[in-house]
C-alpha cells in the first residue's frame, strides 16, 4: 500500500474515531509532506529496520536499554523520541534517531514496530503488514495488546517482566518467523479494502477487539472466595496479622518490599537491600504484616497525614490541599508487597480487612489515599471502590512508573459496600468480610498493638534504625519536623520511654 492509500485509511479512521471504542479518542500524527531526516538515506537497503515510539510514561533508562540491545543485532533502529526527552546521547551506527519522524514513510520501510500498543501505532503498522511488538503499561494499551497476540500478528513483553533476553528472543522471532507477517498482511489486506464508511463501520474494533470476559467484579469476588480460606491449609500454618512492633519485623518487612518493588522497576538498587521512605520514621506511620511460620510474607504500610505530609504530594498535592482544608484525615496506604510463596489476592484482603480497623478506629481517618500502578486499576475501583482523584502521571518515587491517584472515602465505606455487595454471601460479601467479622477481637488485638509498638520502637530507637538508611534525614527540615511529631507523642503517651526528652533532642539534632 502506497502513501496516499495509507492517508486515505488513515481519513477514514478519523471520521471513524468515535467507533474506536478500544482505547478512546484517536490521535493520528502523521503528515505526509513532513521532510525527511538528513540520515535518511543512509539507512542500509540489506538489514531489517526497527521502529521504536515508546510514550512517554516508558522511562528513559528502559527505551535507552532497548537501544543498547538492538544496537548489538544485525538491524537498523530508527527511535521516534517525540514524546520522550532522551538526555544521553546516542552514538551507536545502526541507530538513527529524530523527534519528528515521518510516520508514513517509516510504516513503508520498517519490518518491525515496537510500541507500547498505541491504537494509531499498531494499525499504521499493521497497513503495511508489519509484525508489532508491543510493550504495553496503560489498561488501554494492555487491552490491544492482547489482541495482537491472539491473532498472531505480534508479541507482547510486560514491563513487569521486562528483560534484555525477552527483548532480543521476541525481536529476533518476530523478524524470522514469515507467520507472523503473513497475519499481519492479512489484516493489511482488511485495511486495503476500505470501500466506503458506512460499510467499514467498526472495522478496526470488530478486528482487533480483546474477547470481553463477563462478570468481571464477580469472577474476581470468586477468585478472592476461592483462595481466602486455603492458603492457611496449603502451608500448615495460619497467617497472622499485626503491627510491626520489633526492628526484625521492619527490617523483613522493608527487604521485602525491596526485593518486589526492585523485581517490577519501582525502586533503584541499594546497599542496605530496603525500601524504606522518611515517612517510615514517624510515629503515626504503622507498617502492617502478614506472617506465616514466623516469616513475613506481606505488608502494607499506613501513613496518617501530618506537617510532614505524604509521599503523593509529589504529584497530587492539588488534589489533596482541598479534602485537607475541609478537615479531612487522610492516610496514605502504600509499601503493598506480598511475597511470592504467599497467595497474592488472600493476604493482600487480610491486609486491607486489618487496616480498615487500624485506619477508622484507631487513626481517626476519614479518607484513604493512594497511588497505583494502571494495571491495578480494576481491582481497587470496582472491588474496593476506590475513585481517581487526578490524571495519571510519571512518580519519580516509583523509578518514574505510571501512577495513578485514588481515594476512599472511609466515613461512607461501609455503605458503599453494604449496597455493593448485599446480593453476595460469604467470602464474596466485603461488607462482611470488611466490617462485621470478629471485630470486637480485632479492635482488641490493635489497641495492645499500638501499646507494645510505642514501647518498643521508641523515637530513640527508631532514629537509630533509620538514621543511616533514610537519605531524607541529610535535609535538617525533615530531622526538625521528625522531632517536632515525636514531641507530640510524648505530651500524649504516659510511658518513662518518652520522657528524657534531652536526650532524644540531641541525638536528633
Amino acid at each position: 500500500m502506497n502513501s496516499s492509500a495509507v492517508s486515505q485509511v488513515i481519513k477514514k479512521f478519523r471520521i471513524n474515531e468515535a467507533n474506536l471504542r478500544l482505547s478512546g479518542k484517536l490521535k493520528i500524527n502523521c503528515i505526509e509532506d513532513q521532510t525527511l531526516p538528513l540520515w535518511w538515506k543512509k539507512i542500509p537497503e540489506n538489514k531489517p529496520v526497527v521502529f521504536i515510539s515508546l510514550s512517554s510514561f516508558c522511562d528513559e533508562k528502559t527505551t535507552l536499554n532497548i537501544v543498547e540491545k538492538l544496537s548489538k543485532m544485525e538491524v537498523t533502529v530508527l527511535l521516534d523520541t517525540e514524546y520522550k526527552i532522551i538526555k544521553k546521547d546516542i552514538t551507536y551506527n545502526n541507530v538513527f534517531t529524530s523527534n519528528c519522524l515521518p510516520r508514513l514513510a517509516i510504516a513503508e520501510r520498517a519490518d518491525l514496530f515496537i510500541c507500547n500498543g498505541d491504537i494509531e501505532l499498531v494499525y499504521l503498522g499493521l497497513s503495511q503488514s508489519t509484525p508489532i511488538l508491543c510493550i504495553p503499561i496503560l489498561m488501554d494499551q494492555l487491552l490491544v495488546s492482547n489482541a495482537i497476540v491472539k491473532k498472531g500478528i505480534g508479541l507482547m513483553i510486560r514491563s513487569s517482566t521486562l528483560t534484555d533476553k525477552k527483548v532480543l528472543d521476541y525481536t529476533n522471532k518476530l523478524l524470522v518467523d514469515k507467520c507472523y507477517q503473513e497475519q499481519a498482511s492479512k489484516f493489511s489486506k482488511t485495511i486495503e479494502d476500505l470501500n466506503s464508511l458506512e460499510a467499514n463501520k467498526n472495522i478496526i474494533y470488530r478486528q482487533l477487539k480483546p474477547k470481553r470476559r463477563s462478570g468481571n467484579l464477580t469472577r474476581r469476588l470468586n477468585q478472592i472466595a476461592l483462595v481466602s480460606n486455603k492458603q492457611d491449609d496449603a502451608k500448615g500454618s495460619q497467617i497472622e496479622l499485626k503491627i510491626a512492633s520489633s526492628v526484625k519485623e521492619l527490617n523483613e518487612a522493608y527487604k521485602l518490599v525491596y526485593r518486589q518493588y526492585l523485581e517490577k522497576g519501582f525502586t533503584a538498587k541499594n546497599d542496605a537491600e530496603k525500601r524504606i521512605l522518611f515517612w517510615n520514621t514517624l510515629p503515626d506511620t504503622y507498617t502492617v504484616i502478614a506472617k506465616q511460620n514466623d516469616r513475613v510474607i506481606g505488608t502494607l504500610t499506613f501513613i496518617k497525614d501530618s506537617v510532614a505530609g505524604l509521599p503523593m504530594d509529589d504529584i497530587s498535592k492539588n488534589s489533596l490541599e482541598p479534602m485537607r482544608k475541609e478537615g479531612r484525615v487522610l492516610c496514605e496506604l502504600t509499601g503493598l508487597a506480598i511475597d511470592g510463596s504467599a497467595c497474592e489476592k488472600s493476604t493482600v484482603m487480610k491486609l486491607f480487612q486489618f487496616g480498615f480497623k487500624l485506619s477508622s478506629s484507631h487513626l481517626k481517618s476519614t479518607d484513604y489515599v493512594i497511588t497505583i500502578n494502571p494495571r491495578h486499576q480494576f481491582f481497587y475501583k470496582k472491588v474496593l471502590c476506590f475513585e481517581i482523584i487526578g490524571s495519571t502521571c510519571s512518580y519519580k518515587k516509583v523509578e518514574n512508573a505510571p501512577a495513578v491517584p485514588m481515594r476512599l472515602n472511609l466515613l461512607t465505606v461501609e455503605n458503599m459496600y453494604l449496597k455493593k455487595y448485599a446480593k453476595y454471601s460469604g467470602d464474596k460479601n466485603l461488607n462482611d468480610y470488611f466490617f462485621k467479622r470478629e471485630l470486637k477481637e480485632l479492635d482488641l488485638q490493635i489497641k495492645n498493638e499500638i501499646k507494645i509498638r510505642d514501647n518498643k520502637l521508641t523515637c530513640i530507637n527508631l532514629y537509630r534504625f533509620f538514621m543511616n538508611k533514610v537519605s531524607a534525614f541529610n535535609d535538617s527540615s525533615n530531622r526538625d519536623k521528625f522531632y517536632q511529631l515525636w514531641s507530640l507523642k510524648f505530651n500524649n503517651i504516659n510511658n518513662s520511654n518518652y520522657n528524657n526528652e534531652e536526650e532524644v533532642s540531641r541525638k536528633v539534632k
